[in-house]
């Protein structure tokens, strides 16, 4: 695999591209670090380290917390007017207004994206790799390629879009274009035949079917987003973040909105209903959630009260 190490050339916006985003900041206190966030309905929920949820109203900002019952969520999101929460084991809880409650099943691990042909899961070795599986909903075929690691996948015309970008060392990105994933290889995975099996020797290493439109190191990408009928890209180095295009292989800078590098160990980004981006990001300096409606770019920083006293 050919990768492209960036180099801080690289970051230097055209001055012949104008300043398109308007970004706002906003700061949250919070009382411990944030580990998971979802959008539902007109506000935002927190999933806190000590396991009290955060609700945050959008437009006024008033944040309420309410204590939890279950100590074992990890993660949040919403679906069918449904706020849901799920534990590391993947049990599936619905939140009730109060609290969190049993939903008898299990989650779907690892799912990306969903449509009438495709359910996309991925999964992630690190380093040793990872894999993006398209299961066709009508054969129930699935049909991989190699992606280092999957966090987005977007619909663009005929054809898919997938993210992949790992936190390892200085970063990297894979974005990927797949037309047809009825054209990839087929899903035939057959244990090694020794006993040990070493990390990453489940994941693909095929790349039949794709076309690579960016694979780099040095840069992390956190989200990619569709915005106004193009796919634009929110990278990130060691020092700031921008939003991007791909242009020849490789990212073109339309904007830098922040300073400060919003990359996330577990990044999560997701559309809310109403076509508005969301990416979640925590790390050793920030911790927030960055939500981009049409241009307008809303950063909401999370300030861990227990550290900043």
């Amino acid at each position: 695999m050919i990768r492209i190490l960036l180099t801080l050339s690289f970051f230097m916006p055209s001055l012949a591209i104008a300043q398109l985003f308007n970004v706002k900041i906003t700061k949250i206190d919070t009382d411990t670090t944030v580990m998971a966030v979802a959008d539902f309905g007109q506000h935002f929920f927190c999933l806190q380290e000590d396991r009290t949820l955060l609700k945050v109203d959008t437009a006024t900002m008033k944040v309420l917390r309410q204590p939890l019952t279950i100590q074992t969520l990890t993660d949040l999101y919403s679906e069918s007017d449904t706020l849901f929460g799920v534990t590391h084991q993947d049990s599936l809880y619905y939140f009730d207004g109060h609290d969190f409650r049993f939903a008898g099943r299990k989650a779907e691990a690892n799912l990306l994206y969903k449509d009438a042909e495709y359910k996309v899961i991925g999964s992630c070795s690190g380093e040793w790799g990872g894999t993006v599986y398209f299961v066709n909903r009508q054969t129930g075929k699935t049909f991989v390629c190699n992606a280092t690691c999957p966090i987005m996948v977007n619909k663009l015309n005929t054809g898919y879009i997938v993210t992949a970008s790992l936190a390892h060392l200085t970063g990297s990105t894979e974005i990927l274009e797949i037309s047809s994933p009825d054209q990839m290889k087929v899903h035939n995975f057959k244990p090694p035949k020794r006993k040990v099996i070493n990390v990453g020797d489940n994941e693909s290493r095929s790349k039949q079917g794709v076309k690579v439109l960016v694979d780099s190191v040095g840069i992390f990408t956190i989200g990619s987003f569709l915005i106004e009928g193009e796919m634009l890209h929110i990278v990130t180095n060691q020092n700031q973040t921008f939003i991007c295009r791909i242009v020849n292989r490789s990212f073109e800078i339309i904007q830098q909105i922040s300073d400060k590098s919003l990359w996330s160990y577990r990044p999560a980004c997701w559309y809310g209903k109403d076509g508005t981006g969301f990416s979640f990001f925590q790390n050793h300096e920030s911790n927030g959630l960055m939500r981009i409606a049409g241009r307008d770019v809303l950063i909401y920083l999370f300030r861990n009260k227990s550290v900043s006293e």
